[in-house]
């Protein structure tokens, strides 16, 4: 009995360890788009001042990584 609760303990330990390395890569990712947005796109004062370009915006950044993903894959 002990043996299995050994094994579920480690799954789920495994589990918790690749969740934050994918959390770790998804923030900075995440920080690298807004950024982006904001140097590159005349975003400095917020997404809730200028709402529309920022939809547009990252609309089209969306529309460019599908791109390349269903390139990649094609």
């Amino acid at each position: 009995m002990d043996f299995i609760v050994y094994i579920t303990m480690e799954k789920r330990l495994n589990y918790l360890r690749h969740t934050n390395e994918i959390f770790a890569c998804r923030k900075e990712s995440l920080e690298r788009v807004f950024a982006d947005a904001k140097e590159c796109d005349g975003l400095p004062y917020g997404i809730k001042n200028k709402f529309i370009q920022a939809t547009l915006t990252f609309s089209a950044m969306n529309l460019n990584k599908l791109a390349n993903w269903t390139w990649q894959f094609a």
